[in-house]
């Protein structure tokens, strides 16, 4: 069953500081995180999702997991591209030894070998 579960307070509020007390995070594509448009309310969330035809921000809807899914599957491809890159180069990857078709929500919590 699908949930959302709040932030607490002071923690939602120390990350937006982080992010507006400096630069956004930026995509090479120039989409940034968080949104420039995105309210900080206590109905928003952090991560919204999108409106039924993928056009138009939900801001208090967070994103779905088939979404959220999809863009994992794009960042495999983007780590699998660096990697390949770097190996030519002779250089080391974090993520070399790491199976990224097995890339999944808690691969990040884990030490990654060098």
């Amino acid at each position: 069953v699908a949930r959302t579960i709040p932030l607490y307070t002071p923690f939602r509020d120390l990350l937006w500081q982080w992010a507006f007390g400096g630069k956004p995070l930026t995509a090479s594509d120039g989409t940034t995180w968080p949104h420039p448009d995105q309210p900080k309310g206590s109905d928003d969330v952090l991560f919204p999702g999108f409106d039924a035809n993928g056009q138009k921000r939900k801001w208090n809807k967070s994103v779905s997991e088939r979404a959220y899914l999809r863009r994992l599957t794009q960042v495999a491809d983007a780590l699998c591209k660096a990697r390949a890159a770097a190996n030519s180069k002779k250089q080391p990857h974090p993520f070399n030894g790491y199976d990224l078709t097995k890339l999944g929500t808690h691969s990040f919590k884990k030490r990654l070998s060098p």
